[in-house]
């Protein structure tokens, strides 16, 4: 791996070694099993040879080679090509979280009731929200027939008392009005498509070959989804709706000026922006008005 500058080598290694055994050992026992040599059977040999090769050779990422990936204390599906859900966007899970929790002594305090989570991929965001808040329920969006087939799977995966509470459409996030019968959200959520196109072309191998360009690409500023989530809120969301984004660290700035510059007429208004733990600008919270 580390010849063929594939990233965090010795990590993806033990992962895909982790992979051979069932139940799955911890990153620490699988050290402690190549400390003591321990011997592969055949098969295991063979598999193990296939996902070296596919991890150094394709770039095909971990999460894929693995087919699930722990996200906020959840173990999702992943298939590809649908987006692989990064740290960055556990990070805003617990924001939301964190900021609910925070209401709870003040009268005006409540746990949402329906969340839309647009562009939801796997379906990490809003099935991490749902495992917080056991009366909510969800409505998922995407454009993608493998990300809702997928988000589907995921739902059902965490049991019945999730599944119930999701509901998860196929549409683009200006088509959103004509699926949801009149239905009002009470928090908005996503991770949309946010990269510009011009940096495209520096992503990664194992981003640029694998993971859906649909679901990466926000158009020339990157911004192309998130004025669709805009364009559409006071329609599908209540007053005083929330709507909390992931971004590129160039959007922020941009955001803020241009909710500033539509006045009322943007439909939002701007509650606040902050950083990642990595120190990129990358997250923003709205309101609907």
């Amino acid at each position: 791996f580390a010849l063929r500058s594939v990233p965090e080598a010795i990590n993806s290694a033990e992962l895909l070694l982790s992979a051979l055994f069932r139940p799955q050992p911890s990153p620490a026992e699988v050290r402690a099993l190549v400390q003591n040599d321990t011997l592969l059977s055949k098969d295991q040999v063979v598999q193990f040879a296939r996902l070296v090769a596919d991890r150094a050779v394709k770039r095909t990422p971990v999460q894929y080679l693995l087919g699930e990936w722990d996200f906020y204390n959840l173990t999702l599906k992943m298939q590809p090509p649908v987006l692989i859900p990064r740290p960055e966007t556990e990070e805003l899970v617990a924001t939301i979280v964190d900021e609910h929790s925070a209401r709870k002594s003040t009268k005006s305090a409540r746990v949402p009731e329906h969340i839309v989570d647009i562009g939801c991929g796997s379906g990490a965001i809003g099935l991490a929200l749902l495992s917080q808040w056991p009366t909510a329920r969800a409505t998922f969006i995407d454009k993608s027939h493998a990300a809702v087939r997928l988000a589907q799977e995921n739902a059902a995966s965490l049991g019945p008392d999730v599944e119930k509470r999701c509901t998860v459409i196929k549409c683009s996030a200006h088509e959103i009005e004509k699926h949801i019968q009149g239905t009002h959200f009470d928090l908005i959520v996503s991770n949309p498509p946010y990269i510009p196109s011009r940096d495209m072309p520096s992503l990664g191998p194992e981003v640029a070959k694998h993971e859906d360009y649909d679901a990466l690409c926000g158009g020339t500023e990157g911004l192309d989804v998130v004025h669709q989530i805009l364009s559409v809120s006071q329609r599908i969301a209540t007053p005083g709706t929330p709507i909390w984004l992931e971004l590129d660290s160039s959007h922020p700035d941009k955001l803020r000026s241009w909710v500033k510059q539509c006045g009322p007429q943007a439909g939002v208004e701007w509650v606040r922006s902050w950083h990642d733990l990595s120190g990129n600008h990358r997250f923003v919270c709205l309101q609907v008005v």
